[in-house]
């Protein structure tokens, strides 16, 4: 986005930041750098250590991150009890409630490197107060919590916003078309949550959604957004038989065209809202590359951040053959339309 209207020139006191060069009217003897990030050597920081965790699962959307008005961080995140002989056995996938139990657990820090899990009087399990906050046997599998802190919110009780993914008892993947069950929770300081009554809605999809939800508020136009995926994203139309064997090595690979199918890898997509509860159909924003991406390459989800008088987000891209994923930093001017920062090389 190297072209901006003239009124868009009209920047006020808000922070600038160099993404793009539609700001930029002259270069001479300077270049874009893009640094990457150096890991902390006392990672994790954050890690199983309780008798009634299982395993704690920090993947793309399973976690939440914030900071308070007075500078402590608060984490959610979601651990996962796995049966695993049951799941050889019988068979099914991870989120089946036949073979696995989601809950929703709580960790607070003053600097966001020391961590602790404080028992939250919710939930008793083997004689420990549990940091555990969402998710049980009767209501169900929770798992996948997307927070946002409200500036906007006037009812005290509903400062904090989550959304969720819930599989009711006896939950079956296989019984269900796709998509997961998206649910709605308040909470006053993002700990304690009570479980909404209305049920949200995304466009003719109702209330399913992809599995990874990022929400935001953009205090321009008065819009809450969330960055998604499409719960039918991997079921389009093919050029070749369903049932034809795979030759490219990825689900992804056209066999007929001999080219990567973009339109059945996980792509980014986004909704957008007025009031958290009903909200647009999934629109398609970021997709792979066939000019720049290999031939396996799908994007897992992004998160995105206001800065200043831009938006950034951090996209998580898969590498399928290789099981393994890295991080990329995506940019907007308005919150909607997004691109890549490709990184440069000498």
């Amino acid at each position: 986005m190297t072209g901006l209207d003239s009124t868009e020139l009209i920047i006020g006191e808000r922070p600038q930041y160099f993404f793009d060069s539609g700001l930029v009217e002259e270069i001479q003897n300077i270049r874009r750098t893009v640094h990457a990030p150096r890991q902390l050597e006392r990672n994790p920081v954050l890690q199983l250590d309780r008798p009634w965790e299982h395993f704690t699962n920090f993947g793309a959307d399973d976690w939440a991150l914030w900071r308070d008005d007075d500078g402590r961080f608060h984490c959610l995140y979601t651990d996962m009890a796995l049966d695993r002989e049951k799941l050889a056995r019988e068979g099914g996938t991870l989120i089946d409630w036949h073979i696995s139990r989601f809950r929703v657990m709580y960790a607070r820090s003053p600097d966001g490197l020391s961590w602790e899990k404080p028992g939250m009087g919710i939930v008793q399990e083997g004689g420990h107060d549990t940091n555990i906050v969402f998710g049980s046997e009767t209501y169900g599998n929770v798992l996948g919590p997307a927070v946002l802190d409200d500036p906007v919110e006037q009812d005290p009780a509903r400062r904090y916003k989550m959304l969720y993914e819930l599989g009711v008892p006896g939950f079956r993947m296989a019984d269900e078309t796709p998509g997961a069950h998206i649910r709605l929770a308040y909470s006053p300081d993002g700990v304690l949550w009570t479980a909404a009554d209305q049920v949200p809605r995304f466009g003719s999809l109702g209330d399913r959604l992809g599995d990874t939800i990022f929400p935001t508020f953009d205090p321009d136009s008065g819009v809450y957004r969330i960055v998604t995926r499409h719960p039918l994203m991997e079921l389009a139309p093919r050029t070749r038989p369903t049932h034809a064997p795979m030759v490219g090595g990825a689900p992804s690979f056209d066999a007929v065209m001999a080219t990567p199918n973009r339109r059945v890898v996980r792509r980014i997509f986004m909704c957008e809202s007025r009031d958290f509860v009903n909200w647009s159909e999934p629109r398609l924003i970021l997709t792979p590359d066939p000019n720049l991406d290999n031939l396996d390459v799908a994007f897992y989800g992004m998160r995105p951040f206001r800065l200043g008088g831009h938006w950034i987000g951090f996209l998580g891209v898969f590498h399928q053959v290789s099981n393994t994923s890295t991080v990329e930093l995506v940019h907007s001017r308005d919150g909607r339309q997004w691109e890549r920062l490709a990184p440069t090389h000498d």
